[in-house]
């Protein structure tokens, strides 16, 4: 790898050296229409709190879209500290924000359909395994398929527990319902099983996701969930490295045995003029 090369290595949105040129403008596409969405109505937002034009406080809103805007950028922020992560992954990272924090959370569709709630945790258990693969060691030229399945699985399952306790705090401090455990219809809180029916139902389809995830990634090479893994600058350009220098013995044993053709070729040619020349003798 050149100086040039390793210079650029972590640009803001890709790496040349590893995500293709596709990838990289399908993901700096899907992250300027997402962080410009984002600002349009975080400012859209601010003038009607100033104003007052609707006589309600959008300061939770407000709150909402400005921690959005950071945790989307999440993937830019890391790659800014060396950290590698893979273009296509960005990409489903940032579609999940936009449909938990900004379609989900602002403007409450997670209030209004439950379907919707379930869809986003369906696709967050995808993500989650997915995202998992960055605890699997690929060092090893043989990884075990099982340990991949049992790890990003488990990942995911994990981040499904915290996603429901981060909603058990929020409704806590705010007094909100994202748990669903009040039916604001008729103004009186759930009972028994029918409490718990959201957050299990949420948990439940969290892990359906991330098991078919999970039973996915078991049939794919290993070498494309190593460019998956969310890891450090280092270990990619080693991983590079290391290709590099096991690709080049089958090289050198293509030269040989095309030298060896040759040199077959040439003393068939020799054996000839030989026999030529002893019949010419004769």
């Amino acid at each position: 790898m050149n100086k040039s090369k390793n210079k650029n290595f972590y640009n803001v949105y890709f790496s040349e050296n590893i995500d293709s040129r596709p990838a990289f403008l399908a993901e700096k596409t899907v992250f300027l229409v997402s962080a410009i969405t984002f600002v349009a109505t975080f400012l859209t937002f601010l003038v009607f709190e100033i104003m007052n034009l609707k006589g309600e406080s959008y300061l939770i809103n407000l709150l909402e879209l400005f921690i959005g805007m950071f945790i989307l950028s999440f993937p830019l922020i890391m790659r800014r500290l060396n950290i590698y992560v893979n273009s296509y992954l960005a990409i489903l990272w940032y579609i999940f924000i936009i449909l938990s924090m900004y379609v989900g959370a602002n403007f409450e569709l997670f209030k209004i359909s439950s379907v919707y709630d379930k869809i986003v945790h369906f696709y967050s258990g995808i993500v989650s395994a997915i995202i998992g693969l960055s605890f699997v060691n690929f060092d090893s030229k043989n990884v075990n398929k099982f340990k991949v399945f049992v790890i990003t699985l488990s990942f995911a399952c994990l981040i499904a527990l915290f996603w429901e306790i981060c909603e058990f705090t929020y409704d806590g401090i705010t007094g909100d319902n994202t748990q669903r455990y009040n039916d604001e219809t008729n103004s009186y809180a759930f009972e028994g099983r029918q409490a718990l029916l959201d957050t299990m139902l949420d948990i439940i389809v969290a892990f359906v996701g991330a098991l078919i995830t999970s039973i996915s990634l078991m049939f794919i090479n290993n070498k494309t969930l190593n460019t998956l893994a969310i890891k450090h600058k280092d270990k990619v350009l080693n991983d590079i490295e290391d290709t590099s220098i096991n690709d080049k013995p089958n090289n050198d044993s293509s030269n040989k045995e095309l030298t060896n053709k040759e040199n077959g070729i040439n003393e068939e040619i020799k054996e000839q003029d030989t026999q030529i020349e002893q019949n010419n003798d004769d």
